[in-house]
């Protein structure tokens, strides 16, 4: 899956390329962005929606499981559960 999009301004238009989502975690925050994600979850559905995402990112990406367990986030993650 890719995020991209188009932005209408003042200058003109403007197309950014997509890029893997995964990438595009990375540059938002990293773990602290998906653990957000999971804290301000209000309902299963959103609170199934983040976990996915964390759990695809972390599959993808070893740089952001290091960073979780850096910052401690697995048992942040089980406080929020």
């Amino acid at each position: 899956m890719t995020v991209g999009g188009i932005l209408i301004g003042y200058v003109g238009v403007r197309v950014f390329q997509p890029m893997p989502v995964s990438k595009s975690v990375e540059s938002l925050g990293g773990a602290g962005f998906l653990l957000a994600l999971v804290a301000i979850a209000t309902d299963v559905e959103l609170m199934y929606a983040a976990v996915k995402c964390l759990a695809c990112v972390l599959k993808s990406i070893a740089q952001i499981h290091k960073e979780m367990e850096r910052m401690h986030g697995y048992q942040l993650l089980a406080m929020f559960f």
